[in-house]
């Protein structure tokens, strides 16, 4: 559902009939759909490209750590497209099917926690 982008992603938070701001219940299952699928696709990857995804991932969450820092926001769109331009050629079929999804990809935030 969430995946093929036919579904929305539920917002985080919502309001009980008290009037309560509570986490979402469709969130947590959208949280854990996510997590399962970045597993699965990182554990399908070989180790060194996994080390170059997770080390490249982390430099560039840093510089634009240092960007909102100094006040300067990047968008997740720009962190993926900057990643996704970090790999190597034989990935360029599937840069090709992660760009023009239009659901979010959150692959490497996932393993990143």
């Amino acid at each position: 559902m969430f995946l093929a982008g036919t579904v929305p992603i539920p917002p985080r938070i919502v309001v009980d009939e008290d009037g309560v701001s509570i986490e979402n219940p469709l969130y947590v299952h959208y949280e854990q759909q996510d997590s399962t699928l970045a597993i699965w696709l990182l554990s399908s990857v070989s180790p060194s490209l996994h080390n170059q995804l997770v080390g490249n991932y982390a430099e560039i969450k840093h510089r634009c750590d240092s960007l909102v820092g100094c006040g300067q926001r990047v968008t997740m769109e720009e962190q993926q497209y900057t990643i996704l331009n970090g790999l190597p050629l034989e990935f360029d079929h599937m840069v090709s099917i992660i760009t023009t999804s239009r659901a979010p990809t959150a692959l490497l935030d996932a393993e990143a926690r």
